[in-house]
């Protein structure tokens, strides 16, 4: 799909970035887009009611939302910053293709329950996709955690020990009657606040299977009804 026709001018646009650990999800509009040079311009983002500064020559990840049709991703670099009339604006350069992400894989729910996670025991392997390859010939360790919330797309999940960024776990769980294994990467860390000193482990999915992901989104759903029928949501 060819990105730059998809994207039209007063269009809302989202720019991830990750700062700490912690993800985060930056506002803007579009302002212009140039077709035949593969670019265009975003007024600059505001966040905590300051002007964000997004660096020159990096590549972001960019989501545009159309109302009609869904939520597309694509990469973008920063190439330029320009004020015009007391407005900080933003030239794109959109890089490859754009890909359409399905809304359900957003929907996140609370659920406590027990979770496993594995981690190899050879540090070689904690932090690369060799570990995809030769999951069936790798030793791993075994921790009960405290599961907090999970979607189509991640999971997080309570934790007394600190994990590092990027480092790929294995999880097992129970959905339902299903007991499930996923792979998954650490993309975020969030110390939180109390007299144990906790950690949030937001993890992303990794090579989800279609049977897994959909046994994820049936047992969101089935909890959000559980949910409704008691009146707590």
């Amino acid at each position: 799909m060819n990105t730059i026709k998809m994207l039209k001018p007063r269009g809302n646009i989202q720019i991830i970035e990750e700062v700490n650990g912690e993800r985060v999800e930056l506002k803007s509009t579009i302002i212009g887009v140039d077709s035949e040079n593969n670019r265009l311009l975003i007024y600059n983002p505001i966040y905590k009611n300051r002007i964000y500064t997004l660096s020159r020559d990096k590549i972001y990840n960019f989501r545009y939302i159309d109302n009609k049709t869904g939520i597309y991703s694509f990469n973008g670099k920063i190439l330029n910053r320009i004020k015009e009339k007391g407005l900080y604006i933003l030239k794109v350069e959109l890089l490859g293709e754009l890909k359409k992400i399905q809304r359900r894989e957003f929907f996140r729910i609370d659920v406590i329950k027990n979770i496993i996670i594995k981690e190899p025991y050879e540090e070689e392997y904690s932090e690369s996709l060799k570990m995809i390859e030769l999951i069936d010939k790798i030793k791993f360790s075994e921790k009960k955690y405290l599961l907090k919330d999970i979607s189509g797309g991640g999971f997080g999940f309570y934790s007394n020990d600190k994990f590092s960024i990027g480092k790929i776990i294995v999880s097992k769980l129970k959905l339902g009657t299903e007991d499930i294994e996923i792979m998954g990467k650490v993309v975020r860390v969030i110390t939180m606040d109390g007299e144990n000193k906790k950690y949030l482990i937001g993890v992303q999915h990794l090579q989800l299977t279609t049977y897994k992901r959909n046994l994820i989104i049936n047992f969101i759903y089935e909890k959000q009804r559980q949910m409704r029928q008691k009146g707590l949501i």
